[in-house]
């Protein structure tokens, strides 16, 4: 299932995190990650959905595994999570980083929690480092919980103008706090310090500019143009639209930036009593 992080019990805030890692699997910098919201005083459990599902050292394809098997390991965390003695009355959030960051706001939609959660109620709070948001609702019935998005302008993976529509949607549903925070002249992965320069031309991107559509219970219609499609062609559309290649770099400003604005969400927006250096 994954690693679970107890911070001390004198920092013990009363309230968790289930924390959803990228497609290259549960790494170094996860477990930093997950260090770093424990010594806030979440108890925090880090997913390793990819070894789970039998899929060792992370996805070669995203396709190789459906995002909709790790919506389902996020709430059996969430559930787990819920027994621990830290946590009898707390706030339990979902995030995470890339191909987590698209989980956790998939887990944000009612056709998900409502029929995933052992309790049909979703997370308490949402947050995620460069989403890949391709599909988008129809209708946005969501959780009225806050949520929080990372990028940079540079990142392939997210259309900034797209995903500003969509937090945009969101609180016209009704979200009581959405936002995207957006670093100029930054790119995928800015926030792991292992990320130099580096240029991936096999692993597919699937991005609103190319696989992104808008879905229903009756289909989806793709973004770029086109009439309503069958769920029945969804990997077909998907495998034909894609490009390769991207670049990943650590950049220590952005970095910076967005924690101090996750702890402001944290204390402000979801009313936490986190510690903060």
């Amino acid at each position: 299932m994954g690693f679970l992080f107890t911070p001390k019990a004198n920092l013990a805030s009363g309230d968790g995190l289930v924390l959803m890692p990228t497609s290259g699997n549960v790494s170094k910098e996860d477990f930093d990650e997950a260090q770093y919201y424990s010594s806030l005083g979440l108890t925090t459990l880090l997913v390793d959905p990819f070894y789970s599902s039998n899929v060792s050292g992370g996805l070669v394809s995203p396709l190789q595994s459906l995002v909709d098997n790790e919506v389902i390991l996020a709430y059996a965390a969430r559930q787990l999570l819920q027994t621990h003695p830290y946590l009898k009355s707390g706030k339990i959030g979902l995030g995470g980083m890339s191909r987590g960051a698209t989980v956790t706001d998939l887990a944000s939609r009612h056709e998900y929690f409502a029929n995933i959660s052992h309790d049909r109620a979703p997370f308490d709070f949402y947050f995620g480092y460069y989403p890949s948001f391709i599909a988008l609702p129809q209708h946005y019935m969501v959780a009225m919980k806050p949520m929080l998005y990372f990028t940079g302008d540079q990142d392939p993976f997210v259309d900034v103008p797209l995903t500003r529509m969509h937090i945009l949607k969101l609180l016209e549903a009704g979200v009581p706090y959405a936002n995207l925070e957006v670093y100029e002249g930054v790119s995928h992965g800015f926030n792991y310090p292992s990320n130099q320069i580096d240029v991936d031309n096999d692993f597919p991107i699937f991005s609103a500019e190319k696989a992104g559509f808008i879905y229903d219970k009756d289909g989806f219609t793709p973004i770029r143009g086109g009439g309503k499609q069958s769920w029945d062609n969804l990997f077909s559309f998907l495998s034909e639209n894609y490009k390769n290649g991207f670049k990943t770099e650590y950049n220590a400003l952005a970095a910076k930036l967005a924690r101090s604005a996750l702890e402001n969400f944290l204390t402000e927006h979801v009313e936490l009593k986190i510690h903060t250096s």
